[in-house]
């Protein structure tokens, strides 16, 4: 996860800008679609670049990029050779730190988790009913189900586009992504 700095904010746009370029040229061969679709983006970020305080267009941006990584026949669905396969990764990572600045720089809500306060893989945790599980793309929040599931951690997750910490959890055979605000730890 990328730190911001106001001194640190130029150079990450132009890092983004870059990835995108660079990856539409390196899947050309492979995938037309894909890498004008990709170059598209690269030349609105470049744009973008020169409008120092334009973050909603900036965050638009980001959402229209992370939005080609979900769905069937997604960018996400396919594949490359490994090199390729590691840069579509690295893209999409960052992708979510470039909303995640977008989101700070347009003043809306800011988390940080001190590092003693977020849960570790394997802690065992439960939902807290009525809290903030995500945030949509428009940053409406959804809210967690009264539940008496207990789950167990079982990675750290990137954090949401609000910064807030979340978790990979499971219960049995059942998976979730959870916000750090949405869960106790449970007892043993």
């Amino acid at each position: 996860m990328q730190v911001y700095t106001p001194n640190s904010e130029r150079n990450f746009e132009k890092v983004f800008t870059e990835q995108l370029h660079a990856l539409s040229n390196a899947i050309l061969p492979e995938s037309p679609h894909w890498a004008e679709t990709l170059g598209c983006f690269a030349a609105e970020a470049a744009r973008l670049e020169t409008c120092p305080d334009n973050w909603q267009e900036k965050y638009s941006l980001g959402r229209q990029v992370e939005n080609i990584y979900g769905g069937m026949g997604s960018f996400n669905d396919v594949t490359f050779s490994s090199r390729l396969e590691e840069r579509k990764t690295l893209l999409y990572e960052t992708v979510e730190d470039y909303l995640r600045l977008c989101w700070k720089q347009l003043g809306r809500t800011w988390h940080h988790v001190v590092d003693s306060e977020r849960f570790h893989v394997g802690d065992r945790v439960a939902l807290i009913h009525g809290e903030i599980i995500s945030l949509d793309r428009r940053g409406v929040p959804s809210k967690a189900p009264k539940s008496s599931m207990v789950y167990t951690v079982v990675e750290l997750y990137s954090n949401d586009v609000d910064n807030m910490a979340r978790y990979m959890v499971s219960s049995g055979s059942r998976f979730r992504v959870a916000r750090h605000n949405e869960l106790w730890r449970s007892s043993p």
